[in-house]
């Protein structure tokens, strides 16, 4: 490859990092002021335009697509055309249009030379055909028949869900229908004729499944697998089992001469700092980087097909992207296990074995989380008691929730997002969370062995922390220690019993802490420094808790209806 080609493909590609990173106003017009706009164009990968036309918006797009190649046309009806194995013609209709509205004569011929069988099954979905025979008068036909030539008369077919349908949806589709046949009668009256007589003879079924075949082996090159393959990237791997394999894709520089546009829109919204970035950085090969760069998008767009969500938008990707980078550094600290790896030695992981593999590996880590609770829930005490799973509060109940669906979330309370979950994103986020539900098991175990009895009546009122105070609080008051809810009056002396003194704020006297932990050790018959030692930290989380709710609350003032720690016998 000479120099000055080299020069002008670098050249291409920083502009494409330019336009990737921008606002969707400022893309469009780096674009049109660009020395030559379709060679910047063409120069996107397939994925990158996609999605850059869907940010700046189909409308304002239209001079985009209008300079994008045969290929990046055909990218867009892949991702746009199919629900599952089925095509789906609601959301192919509007991207027929589009490409119409950019180049009609163009767009055309493509349909009806290249994409002949795809065009023809979209037709033979959406539109009826009448010849006019020469015994027949036009006005034998109904009035939503129109024609073009006065011999094929067309007639727009309802949708199965045309009923639920907003009368001024079902008008813009009978009104783009309407005009992607207008503009093919008018660029080519010999074409038009020649789809019109032929379209209704296809066997739908088959031209579909051999459509359907051939959009999956050219998404499959990008990384878009079928679902049933792609689902392969969360099948878990165990560190010690990743394959001892030399570099695959890495060759010697000067042995390099594809010109296929190295996707920039994934890598570039990697915006997490993490030991994936940090290593990406510290591969010093511009060839290697690429590669990297290709692997990576690759490794994306298998998640994408995996998950079976719609994703158009930057912010769309962007989630997929923090995902994927969010395992890979998972997976890389698995490997050593080491959460501060070093950058340098990231980088030699990432160059020596596939993405897919180090990816795999640190969704294996949050999967076995998620099997280690599905093995507890079937002995556990609290299923056995036919409990509610809010029975462990919420703290406890969000990480147990993240983990108790198909793929396994991080439940981030503290989230400013609002979301209160969200993709494992480092092998801390793995350790937090096995530490929990340790905890959580330790404590059901505990539970388990104090016998409390109770009314499945109440089961739906209490948690972990109602139960263990209610009757304690009803064992300090001389009362039988069961869950029975507790009088008003026998709390408010319980209640003046628990701080060491009444200046607020209070904190509870060490000797209810003692006796609190006598009682347990009681119940259960286990050693108080034996419960102390394995349940210290969740015990003194309970009186902080109490602390913090009640510590500034005056006997007199107390309402049942506010009070969430105890049960009590105004509660409703």
């Amino acid at each position: 490859m000479s120099k000055e080609i080299q020069k002008k493909l670098q050249e291409l590609l920083e502009q494409r990092r330019k336009i990737l990173s921008g606002t969707s106003e400022q893309a469009l017009n780096i674009i049109l002021d660009a020395p030559n706009p379709p060679a910047l164009v063409r120069s996107f990968s397939e994925e990158d335009l996609y999605f850059l036309i869907n940010d700046i918006g189909m409308e304002d797009a239209l001079p985009i697509t209008s300079l994008a190649s045969d290929r990046q046309w055909e990218f867009m009806l892949d991702a746009e055309s199919w629900d599952g194995d089925r095509l789906d013609n609601h959301a192919m209709l509007p991207w027929i249009s589009h490409l119409l509205k950019a180049d009609s004569k163009r767009a055309v011929n493509w349909f009806v030379k290249e994409k002949t069988k795809l065009f023809e099954l979209f037709l033979y979905h959406n539109i009826q055909v009448i010849i006019l025979e020469e015994d027949q008068d036009p006005s034998d036909f109904d009035d939503a028949f129109f024609t073009f030539d006065g011999t094929f008369y067309i007639g727009i077919m309802q949708r199965t869900d045309d009923s639920d349908t907003d009368p001024e949806e079902k008008k813009e589709r009978y009104e783009m229908l309407k005009d992607i046949l207008q503009q093919l009668a008018v660029e080519d009256i010999s074409l038009f004729h020649g789809v019109m007589a032929e379209f209704t003879s296809i066997l739908p079924s088959e031209v579909e499944e051999e459509c359907f075949r051939l959009k999956n082996v050219r998404m499959a090159e990008k990384g878009f697998l079928p679902f049933d393959e792609a689902i392969g990237i969360y099948q878990p791997l165990k560190p010690e089992d990743i394959d001892e394999i030399s570099p695959q894709f890495y060759q010697p520089e000067n042995k390099i001469r594809s010109l296929v546009p190295v996707p920039v829109y994934s890598p570039g919204l990697l915006s997490k700092e993490n030991i994936f970035t940090k290593a990406l950085r510290m591969v010093d090969s511009p060839i290697s980087r690429q590669l990297l760069q290709t692997a990576f998008a690759g490794l994306s767009n298998q998640i994408i097909s995996a998950d079976q969500k719609s994703v158009k938008t930057r912010d769309d990707l962007k989630n997929i992207i923090d995902k994927a980078s969010g395992y890979l550094s998972i997976g890389l600290s698995r490997i050593l296990w080491k959460e501060d790896l070093e950058p340098a030695h990231a980088a030699t992981i990432i160059q020596k074995h596939t993405l897919d593999q180090i990816f795999r590996i640190g969704f294996g880590a949050a999967l076995s989380l998620k099997w280690e609770v599905d093995a507890w829930r079937k002995s556990a005490w609290f299923e056995k008691e036919k409990l509610v799973l809010a029975f462990w509060d919420e703290k406890w109940v969000g990480i147990l929730g993240g983990l108790m669906i198909k793929r396994p979330m991080f439940y981030d309370a503290a989230r400013s997002t609002g979301q209160l979950y969200r993709e494992f994103e480092t092998l801390e986020d793995i350790r937090k969370v096995r530490d929990a539900i340790t905890d959580i098991f330790a404590f059901d175990e505990l539970l388990a062995a104090m016998n409390l009895s109770f009314d499945p009546v109440v089961n739906n009122l209490i948690n972990y922390k109602s139960l263990l105070l209610t009757c304690w609080a009803r064992y300090e008051a001389g009362l039988s220690d069961e869950l029975i809810p507790l009088d008003m009056d026998d709390f408010k002396q319980i209640f003046i019993k628990l701080w060491v003194d009444q200046k607020a704020p209070r904190k509870i006297d060490p000797a209810v802490k003692e006796s609190f932990l006598n009682w347990i050790a009681k119940r259960t018959g286990i050693d108080s420094y034996v419960i102390s030692n394995s349940h210290a930290q969740t015990l003194e989380n309970l009186f902080a808790e109490i602390e913090e709710e009640y510590g500034s609350v005056h006997e007199d003032t107390l309402n049942p209806k506010y009070i969430r720690h105890f049960l009590l016998t105004s509660n409703k």
